[in-house]
C-alpha cells in the first residue's frame, strides 16, 4: 500500500510539472531555461559592449531547402516520370538486368533524394548495386557513388546500423580496388571516422540508467548503458582516423589539408576516450575533478604522467609541428600554434610544468621569427582568455549544438563575472559584478560550474606566463530552442 501511494504521489508531483511548464508565462519560461539548452557566449567587457546583442540580419545566408535547382515541384514529378518509363523500356528489350539500368537507377535514387523520398531511394538505389555486381563484379568501382548515396538515405531514415555496414563495405571496396595504404580510401576513412565519433556522440548525451537482466538461472547481471555502448564507436574512430593519417604519410603527402585535420579529430577521439569515467559521470563536466577524484587511483592517473592517452595525444601535436616545419612556405604562427597545442596537451593531462615552458617556447618562436606584436598578443595574452580544450565544443557552446558562429541568435540576458587566472589556468575568486534582470540562480550555477571546472590557457607577459587578476567577460545566455530564429 505504502508504494502505491508513494507511485501516486510521484505521478502526481510530475504532472504538476508538466502542468506548470505548458501554461507557464515567457517570463518564467526565460528564468527556467533547461540545462541541455543553456548556452552561454562570452565577450570581453567594454564600455560600450550592449546589453543584449540583437541578431544579425537574416539574408542570403540562409539554405532554402529545394526539390531540384531552378525547377518546380511538377517538373521534378515529370523527371522521376521520365526515369521509371525509360526503365520499364529497358527491361521490356534488355532485360532486368541490362547495364544500362545501372545508371538510370542511380538517376532516379538520386531524384528521389532530392525530393526527401528516402525509402523510394533506398530501394532503387540497392536495385542499382544488384545490376552493378552482376555486370562488372563484386568490386567493381562504379559501386562507390551508389553505396555513398544509399549512406545518406540510410541515415535520413534513421538506419544507422545498414549505414555503418555501408561505410565499412566502401572502405572494403576502396581497399581492393586501390590497396590499403591508398590515397582512395583517405576519403572514405575520414567519413567512416566522423560517423563513428557522431554515434559516439548520439549515445554518451543518452540519460538511460542501467537495468538488470535475468538468466534462466535466475542469476542478475547488469546491462551495459548506452554511455558504456558508445566507447566502442570511440576507440574505432580513433583507429579509423589514425589509418587515414597513416596513409597520407606513407604516400608523402605531408602538406595534405585533411592532414591536420585528421590529427585533430584524433587528438579529440584520444581525449574523451582518457576521461572515459568523467564521461560516464557527466558527458558535460566530464573535467569535473570531482568526477575523478572519488574514482580509483587508475582512474586518477589517467589524467597524468605516460598514459597511452597523453602519449597518442602528444605525438599527435608532434606531427602537427613537422607538417608546419615541412612547408615549403614556412608559417611561423602556425608552427606557434602546434607548440601551443602540445601546451594546452600537457595543462590538461595535469603536467603543468611542461605545459608552460611549452608556452614560453612559442612566445620565443614568434619572436624570433619576427612575427608582430599584435599577432603574439593575440596568441598568448588575449583580451579574453581562451577556455580550455579548444579542439572540441565546450559545454552550452555554439559547438555544442552545432549552431554556426555566424548564425543570429536572440539571447535571454547577460552576466558580468570577474575573476583571476593562476599560472595554471585555474579560475579564482570568480566574482558577479552586474546582471540582466531575472537572471536565473540555475543559470548562475552552471556558469560557475563551467569556468571553475574546465581550465583557461594561461596569458604571457615579457614572454613568461603570469598570473592574471581581475579579468572581466560578460557572459551572454540563451535558450537554443528559442535563439535561433528560422529562416
Amino acid at each position: 500500500m505504502t508504494s502505491c501511494w508513494q507511485h501516486i504521489k510521484t505521478c502526481t508531483f510530475s504532472c504538476c510539472i508538466v502542468l506548470s511548464l505548458l501554461f507557464a508565462t515567457p517570463l518564467y519560461a526565460q528564468a527556467t531555461i533547461p540545462l541541455d539548452s543553456l548556452l552561454f557566449e562570452a565577450y570581453s567587457l567594454q564600455e560600450n559592449l550592449p546589453s543584449v546583442p540583437t541578431p544579425a540580419s537574416e539574408s542570403a545566408s540562409q539554405v532554402v531547402p529545394y526539390l531540384f535547382p531552378g525547377a518546380d515541384k511538377a517538373a521534378a514529378e515529370a523527371s522521376i516520370d521520365l526515369y521509371l518509363k525509360n526503365i520499364t523500356a529497358t527491361e521490356a528489350d534488355e532485360g532486368p538486368f541490362a547495364p544500362a539500368l545501372l545508371e538510370q537507377y542511380l538517376s532516379l535514387g538520386k531524384a528521389y533524394q532530392q525530393k526527401v523520398q528516402h525509402e523510394e531511394a533506398i530501394e532503387v538505389l540497392e536495385k542499382a548495386e544488384y545490376i552493378s555486381r552482376i555486370n562488372s563484379g563484386l568490386f567493381a568501382a562504379d559501386q562507390f557513388v551508389i553505396i555513398e548515396n544509399l549512406i545518406a538515405s540510410y541515415l535520413a531514415t534513421g538506419e544507422q546500423q545498414k549505414a555503418a555496414e555501408k561505410h565499412h563495405y566502401l572502405l572494403f571496396l576502396n581497399q581492393q580496388n586501390f590497396g590499403e595504404d591508398s590515397l582512395q580510401a583517405v576519403p572514405v576513412l575520414q567519413k567512416l571516422g566522423d560517423w563513428q565519433m557522431a554515434s559516439f556522440s548520439s549515445n554518451i548525451n543518452a540519460d538511460v540508467p542501467f537495468t538488470l537482466s535475468f538468466s534462466s538461472g535466475g542469476s542478475r547481471s547488469r546491462q551495459p548503458t548506452p554511455r558504456e555502448l558508445a566507447f566502442s564507436n570511440l576507440y574505432l574512430a580513433q583507429n579509423t582516423y589514425f589509418q587515414a593519417i597513416q596513409n597520407l604519410v606513407r604516400n608523402n603527402q605531408l602538406n595534405n589539408p585533411a592532414l591536420q585535420e585528421l590529427e585533430l579529430k584524433l587528438i579529440e577521439a584520444v581525449f574523451f576516450a582518457a576521461n572515459r569515467q568523467g564521461m560516464l559521470s557527466n558527458p558535460d563536466f566530464y573535467m569535473d575533478p570531482r568526477l575523478q577524484s572519488t574514482g580509483s587511483r587508475i582512474v586518477r592517473r589517467n589524467l597524468g604522467g605516460n598514459t597511452v592517452g597523453f602519449i597518442n595525444g602528444r605525438n599527435a601535436y608532434m606531427r602537427l609541428r613537422i607538417y608546419e616545419e615541412h612547408r615549403l612556405l614556412l608559417d611561423p604562427v602556425a608552427v606557434a600554434q602546434a607548440i601551443i597545442g602540445l601546451g594546452d596537451w600537457h595543462l590538461l593531462f595535469n603536467r603543468r610544468t611542461s605545459a608552460i615552458r611549452h608556452y614560453e617556447e612559442a612566445d620565443a618562436y614568434l619572436r624570433n621569427h619576427n612575427v608582430s606584436e599584435d599577432v603574439i598578443t593575440e596568441m598568448l595574452h588575449p583580451e579574453l582568455p581562451q577556455q580550455l580544450p579548444a579542439f572540441t565544443p565546450l559545454p552550452h557552446s555554439r559547438g555544442k549544438y552545432a549552431l554556426a558562429d555566424d548564425a543570429p541568435l536572440k539571447f535571454s540576458g547577460y552576466v558580468d563575472v570577474s575573476f583571476d587566472l593562476t599560472r595554471f589556468g585555474n579560475v579564482r575568486n570568480l566574482d558577479i559584478s552586474s546582471t540582466s534582470a531575472d537572471f536565473p540562480r540555475t543559470t548562475e550555477r552552471r556558469l560557475a560550474r563551467l569556468l571553475r571546472t574546465t581550465p583557461f590557457r594561461p596569458r604571457l607577459q615579457e614572454g613568461k606566463v603570469v598570473t592574471s587578476d581581475n579579468i572581466k567577460v560578460r557572459y551572454y545566455y540563451a535558450d537554443v530552442r528559442t535563439a535561433n530564429p528560422a529562416p
